[in-house]
């Protein structure tokens, strides 16, 4: 097997042996080609479909929305069963990135017998999950008081610094302001903000419990936790415990 990475880079001598080789392609030889779909190496693509190539279209991840119908995908591909929770779960372990939720995927249909529920993906990925900052603040933005206020002391346990926390959850409000802001100026978040389109879909889902009272009253509570973190306080960990509690309230009034 030859694989070739970055086809939408080849030179013109690349170009030419392509071209050649789809002419005649040794049938003990199975050749990768990996491309962008951009206009350089058009002709090669051109050239290998018309010599019955088989063409494996991978769109990218763009949406959150993507991410989830991914892990769907391949599970699905596998004749497997995880249930909707899980992989709502493993999309906000993971990420966005599909070689490493396509590996995760693999790990765990290879690890689990029987349908992936949420409690393996949190046995296999959870501390992922709960060393971030952006876990505390999904829970604290949409009013899980316990549940963020357990995370934060997990990350603190094993080894987070405080600065990263409230920069994470300062990061989620930032996006809230931005989002909703834009809805009453015709803004695009997207091309206008430069938000990720799954990012502007969280936050719509998001906004439902906040005003652009609240958001305000959690920004000035980050700031305040911000210079309390960095040397402004004397305990940074009741500083970020004080905001987060502070932000979920905000949330739930």
């Amino acid at each position: 097997m030859v694989v070739v990475d970055e086809g939408e880079s080849m030179n013109d001598a690349f170009v030419d042996d392509a071209l050649a080789y789809a002419r005649a392609p040794d049938p003990e030889v199975v050749v990768v080609l990996v491309h962008s779909g951009v206009v350089r190496g058009k002709k090669v693509l051109e050239a290998f479909r018309a010599a019955g190539a088989r063409e494996f279209l991978c769109p990218a991840v763009k949406k959150d929305s993507d991410a989830l119908a991914f892990v769907e995908g391949e599970f699905s591909r596998a004749r497997r069963t995880a249930r909707p929770q899980a992989i709502r779960s493993l999309v906000d372990a993971i990420g966005a990135d599909a070689a490493e939720l396509a590996a995760a995927c693999h790990q765990l249909m290879s690890d689990v017998a029987g349908p992936v529920s949420a409690d393996e993906v949190t046995r296999y990925f959870g501390s992922r999950v709960n060393a971030t900052g952006f876990a505390v603040a999904d829970a604290a933005i949409a009013g899980k008081a316990g549940e963020a206020l357990a995370l934060v002391r997990h990350a603190l346990d094993t080894g987070t610094d405080p600065v990263p926390l409230i920069a994470a959850v300062a990061s989620k409000i930032r996006i809230l302001a931005k989002v909703g802001a834009s809805r009453g100026r015709g803004l695009d978040p997207t091309g206008d903000l430069g938000l990720a389109p799954w990012q502007v879909e969280r936050a719509r889902r998001d906004l439902r419990l906040w005003t652009a009272d609240t958001i305000a009253q959690a920004i000035e509570a980050l700031a305040e936790a911000d210079a309390q973190v960095k040397g402004a306080g004397r305990d940074p960990r009741f500083a970020v415990e004080r905001a987060v509690r502070a932000i979920a309230s905000l949330a739930s009034a």
